[in-house]
């Protein structure tokens, strides 16, 4: 439900409500401080900026966390893209070297996968590119059976069943990184959580001392806001601004449909 919540709300609206919540949090706290400015107890104003410091620093850890997690989804996603690519040309290559005309029915349900996979997804297109994607790989297997009832399989017969395994495996893997494989929702609530603590104390803090820099709690709100909004583009595989690159899958559905028979 929170993901479903989160992935609803277009990035740069998430960045605005991320910004308008700092600066709130801020001020509350701001007012906070002027509130209680004249009954604070000796030493406390120590007590209040490690407090606050110790807020920021935890602050500062979780986003760091968040931010490696949401960087290492992203470069998986484009190393299974990387390993696809390979595998795929490698089965559509030993298809070829199939001396019955099953192998070359095979290379051209493969030119046919890679042109689906080479698709730029959206939110609303990919699982349509999933379910055309698992069609062929249904019929590509029918293929590979087929040719499995040969009387003596050869070497060749059992390295492209070897290599189509191997692309349907990292079909799998692609989804699982890009489906469901993200930064999980009890995170961002710790991080939302967080943050709107820290900007609460380090209002306060402002407002017991009595002075308050309004460009610096502007800036502030700024950078940790455009952290999340990183982290949660990098989370976002289909929808965010930063996509992996489809050019070497739409390079090889040029490739193997101009070299398929």
């Amino acid at each position: 439900m929170i993901r479903t919540l989160l992935e609803s709300v277009p990035l740069w609206e998430a960045l605005l409500i991320t910004v308008g919540l700092v600066l709130l949090s801020n001020e509350l706290g701001f007012r906070l401080g002027i509130y209680h400015r004249g009954t604070q107890e000796e030493g406390s104003d120590s007590q209040i900026v490690s407090m606050t410091g110790a807020h920021l620093g935890l602050l500062a850890f979780i986003l760091a966390f968040s931010f490696s997690m949401s960087a290492g989804h992203f470069a998986d996603r484009k190393q299974f893209l990387l390993e696809e690519v390979n595998a795929i040309e490698t089965a559509h290559l030993r298809a070829g070297l199939i001396a019955e005309s099953g192998g070359h029915k095979i290379m051209s349900l493969l030119a046919d996968y890679t042109a689906t996979r080479a698709q730029v997804s959206s939110p609303d297109t990919i699982a349509q590119i999933i379910k055309d994607s698992e069609a062929i790989q249904a019929d590509i297997w029918a293929e590979v059976v087929q040719l499995s009832k040969k009387e003596k399989l050869t070497v060749m017969d059992s390295l492209l069943v070897q290599a189509v395994n191997l692309v349907f495996d990292l079909h799998e893997k692609r989804v699982y990184a890009g489906m469901h494989n993200r930064v999980p929702p009890n995170i961002w609530v710790a991080l939302y959580v967080i943050l709107i603590l820290s900007m609460i104390g380090m209002g306060f803090s402002s407002g017991i001392s009595g002075k308050r820099s309004v460009v610096a709690s502007f800036a502030l709100a700024m950078s940790f806001s455009m952290v999340m909004f990183v982290i949660a583009d990098l989370d976002r595989p289909s929808s965010g601004l930063m996509k992996g690159d489809q050019t070497i899958m739409v390079n090889l559905a040029q490739r193997l449909k101009k070299s398929t028979p």
